[in-house]
């Protein structure tokens, strides 16, 4: 029997690297940009921006183990009524 929220679950994980493709293409523009003498602000505003990529992956991650537990919770309740 297929698990039910297989999709979200794979949803969720292909969401990830488009973050990380993201944050990826903004930094190498960041470091491409970089005139002499701006490393330390380059490398200010990436460690500024790590909170909010923290912050999407939580809350990506948070969602999906809401909707797993809830899948868990109806898969026992089923269980348990049979």
């Amino acid at each position: 029997m297929p698990i039910p929220i297989k999709n979200e679950i794979n949803i969720v994980f292909s969401t990830l690297p488009d973050l990380i493709t993201a944050w990826n293409t903004a930094m190498q523009k960041a470091f491409a940009e970089e005139q002499e003498g701006q490393k330390v602000e380059v490398l200010e505003a990436i460690l500024n921006s790590l909170p909010d990529m923290q912050e999407k992956f939580d809350s990506e991650i948070d969602k999906l183990s809401k909707k797993i537990k809830k899948e868990i919770a109806k898969e026992k309740k089923k269980r348990s009524s049979v």
